[in-house]
């Protein structure tokens, strides 16, 4: 079996000039785990997971000498996200969390904070936790870390210089919230040229990395011409795409300035009320006091439909 799956890894990784070959390597993987190889029966575990075939990785984890937190913590999210038994989840997130792993000593967090899994909600446990993983490198964990130094959440004191640091932390780790909240940053509270292009790249990497909200920032920074050149097309480019993709209130607002105004599209006052419209159906409330406006600009001109 150790020579099946060395064979394996030859092709998984291209040694020795040979050409990487996913399905010859998924082949000797398979054939070394079916002799009990330990680390091909981990590593077709993962390579199920990756995949979404939770019930063949479930099936190779259960045949693996166990001692592995990545193990336990990917039977832990099978059992809650895809078997919904909450109860081994619990067990195997806490097995994880003993031997350190940073992934679910966040999510206990995160489930000490939501009443999840079973756990009474106990924000010092969740502070506490939050702590641990974002010292060990967890960015959602130092983005948790970074809100609550921001905002004063789970009784913790209010600490600029202490929020900064954790979220700049999460950026380094590639989180989209924590990107937006940087750039955020930089926009509304610093305020100078160089920060206008600093949160324009970081509203574009969290944009980038899955936080579609930040488009509509994208598009205030092009409407605005804040950190990148104006370009009021562009601008209004950026709200069509946050409000009929993703159905922002914001985005159908800011629509709704350009259609007022005439920035990037043609000035058109019905459009402009349809737009606040749809954001007030979303919750956009200040979409009513713009309506208002734009009826009153329409009597004023004498506009007709």
């Amino acid at each position: 079996p150790e020579s099946l799956y060395l064979q394996a890894r030859v092709y998984e990784n291209g040694w020795y000039g040979v050409e990487p070959d996913e399905k010859k390597y998924i082949h000797f993987l398979k054939k070394a785990a079916n002799l009990c190889q330990n680390d091909a029966l981990l590593d077709l575990g993962y390579y199920y997971y990756q995949k979404g075939k939770y019930d063949d990785a479930l099936d190779c984890f259960a045949q693996c000498d166990l001692n592995d937190a990545g193990v336990y913590w990917a039977i832990a999210t099978i059992c809650e996200e895809q078997k919904k038994d909450y109860e081994n989840a619990l067990a195997y997130y806490e097995m994880a969390m003993e031997m350190n792993f940073p992934d679910a000593i966040e999510r206990m967090a995160e489930a000490y904070l939501g009443d999840e899994l079973g756990l009474e909600k106990d924000e010092k446990k969740a502070l506490r936790l939050f702590k641990k993983a974002a010292n060990l490198g967890n960015s959602a964990a130092q983005y948790n870390l970074g809100m609550a130094y921001a905002c004063g959440y789970y009784g913790v004191t209010p600490d600029k210089d202490k929020a900064l640091h954790w979220l700049k932390q999460s950026v380094k780790g590639e989180n989209p919230s924590a990107c937006l909240q940087m750039g955020l940053y930089y926009y509304y509270t610093v305020k100078t040229e160089a920060a206008y292009k600093k949160a324009f790249e970081l509203f574009t990497d969290a944009y980038n990395w899955g936080e579609n909200e930040a488009i509509i920032n994208i598009g205030l920074c092009y409407l605005q011409g804040n950190g990148i050149k104006e370009n009021k097309k562009e601008a209004a480019k950026c709200f069509k795409t946050a409000a009929y993709e993703y159905k922002s209130s914001l985005g159908f607002y800011n629509l709704g300035i350009c259609y007022e105004n005439g920035f990037g599209v043609c000035q058109d006052y019905k459009k402009a009320i349809e737009m606040y419209g749809k954001s007030v159906e979303l919750g956009e409330k200040t979409g009513l006091e713009a309506i208002k406006r734009v009826y009153s600009k329409m009597n004023a001109s004498g506009y007709k439909a």
